[in-house]
């Protein structure tokens, strides 16, 4: 598989998925589907988040959350973004029922 690149509006740039990342994902967090439905719901997230926070985890991290209805019944994706200065790209990406810990740096009215 070939890397893939994200618009994300906040960043104002795009944001790369690598094939060792996606394969992480997939791997590990199954429960999002195919390569295709996360990459569908990655979209989603980074082009129209609920909100945008910090990481508690790591100090570069970005978290871009949204409610996917569709998953699970409802619940959140959570797409982790490294904001690096030579490039953003995603570390990972989950569902969960509860939005981490994190400062909030934007949040849809």
């Amino acid at each position: 598989m070939n890397n893939t690149l994200f618009y994300a509006p906040y960043f104002k740039t795009e944001v790369v998925l690598t094939s060792e990342r996606r394969s992480h994902i997939l791997s590990r967090h199954s429960d999002l589907g195919s390569s295709e439905e996360l990459e569908t719901m990655i979209l989603e997230t980074l082009r129209t988040p609920s909100i945008i926070q910090t990481s508690s985890t790591d100090k570069h991290g970005i978290v871009f959350v949204k409610w996917h209805p569709e998953l699970h019944n409802g619940t959140f994706l959570l797409v982790v973004v490294i904001d690096d200065p030579e490039r953003k790209w995603i570390i990972t990406a989950y569902s969960s029922h509860e939005v981490p810990e994190g400062e909030i740096l934007w949040q849809e009215d």
